[in-house]
C-alpha cells in the first residue's frame, strides 16, 4: 500500500476515536505569484516568491488533539498540551479561524488570539480549565454559521 493510501487509511480509522480530531500537515514548498498561461500550456509566473506550507520541515503527516482525563495516576507526570494562538491586527477572525480556536479551547488545549505583544501574558498565565480568550468572542465573525462548528476533516 501506497504511504498516502496509508495516511487516509489512518486517518479514517483515527477519526472514530472519540474525542480525537487530527488535521492533514502537508509540508512543502511551492512558488507563487502572478501566473499566466501560454499558448503552449505551460504557466509562467511572475515576481514568483517561496511559499512554504506545513508546521515546519519534519512534522507528522496527522497532527492535532486528544482530550484527556487528567486522574490520580497521571500526577507528577508531564502532560502536552495542544497551543493554538492566531494572531491579529484590525481584521477580525474568519468562521474557519473562530471555529477552530473554539475546537482547541473545547478539547482542553491553549487557544488565544494575540493583537498585542502584550497578550504574551495570555500564555504566560494559562491554566487548565480557563474560560475562553474574550478576544476569539470580540473578535468573532458577526454571521454565518453557529460559533465553534467545527469540520471533522
Amino acid at each position: 500500500m501506497l504511504e498516502s493510501n496509508f495516511m487516509r487509511t489512518f486517518w479514517k480509522l483515527a477519526m472514530s476515536v472519540p474525542g480525537l480530531r487530527l488535521f492533514r500537515n502537508n509540508v512543502g514548498q511551492a512558488w507563487i505569484g502572478r501566473s499566466r498561461r501560454n499558448s503552449d500550456g505551460t504557466v509562467t509566473i511572475d515576481a514568483p516568491r517561496a511559499f512554504h506550507a506545513g508546521l515546519c520541515a519534519g512534522s507528522a503527516d496527522l497532527i492535532g488533539i486528544a482530550p484527556m482525563e487528567i486522574k490520580k495516576e497521571h500526577v507528577g507526570l508531564k502532560v502536552g498540551v495542544f497551543v493554538a494562538v492566531e494572531t491579529k491586527n484590525t481584521k477580525g477572525l474568519t468562521e474557519e479561524q473562530d471555529a477552530f480556536l473554539r475546537f482547541i479551547h473545547s478539547s482542553g488545549g491553549v487557544a488565544i488570539v494575540a493583537t498585542t505583544e502584550g497578550d504574551i501574558d495570555k500564555l504566560l498565565t494559562w491554566q487548565p480549565g480557563r474560560p475562553l480568550d474574550p478576544d476569539i468572542a470580540r473578535l468573532a465573525p458577526r454571521k454565518g454559521r453557529k460559533s465553534g462548528d467545527f469540520p471533522r476533516s
